[in-house]
């Protein structure tokens, strides 16, 4: 009897203020650099704008907020991300220009059998949606996506972060 192929990937998990359900994001380990603490988030004046950003692996990651529902929350601050989540995973998709933190309240670890990721149809596919399939375990449905699908959901919001320096990333 051949043995069951499993795979792990990284759940970011997103609650809504006072809310107990939330939104799961199930992702590749590879496109989760490293997980810092909101503390470690600033806000940092680049040309004239404010910049909510981290400094990570001695690289600037600009910081982004979404809801449960995917908005994204503009104009936030390191306070609010602080108060409001509890950190921030470094996301590192294949174009570094569009490496960023999302904040979120939990990351974790999730194995799973790949047969069981649902794959959305192409017709339900949109740049609306980061989301590319499901996964259904313990009575809890994840949302499965990967770094560039994020980052293509959020790069009209990357693209007008306003950062320091546009020097490609050594983590691929």
């Amino acid at each position: 009897m051949k043995a069951t192929e499993s795979i792990r990937l990284a759940c970011i998990t997103i609650h809504k203020q006072g809310a107990p359900e939330g939104l799961s994001l199930l992702l590749p380990h590879g496109n989760v650099i490293t997980v810092e603490l909101t503390s470690s988030i600033e806000d940092l004046s680049i040309n004239d704008s404010t910049s909510t950003s981290l400094t990570a692996r001695n690289i600037l990651w600009p910081v982004v907020c979404f809801t449960p529902d995917l908005k994204i929350v503009h104009n936030t601050s390191s306070k609010r991300c602080s108060t409001d989540y509890r950190f921030a995973a470094c996301i590192n998709p294949t174009n570094p220009r569009h490496r960023f933190a999302l904040t979120c309240d939990q990351v974790t670890s999730i194995q799973c059998n790949p047969k069981d990721l649902l794959q959305l149809p192409t017709i339900m596919h949109t740049q609306q949606s980061p989301i590319m399939g499901t996964f259904y375990h313990d009575d809890a449905l994840y949302c499965v996506t990967d770094a560039d699908h994020l980052a293509k959901f959020l790069q009209q919001y990357l693209d007008a972060i306003p950062r320091h320096e546009d020097s490609p990333c050594k983590l691929h």
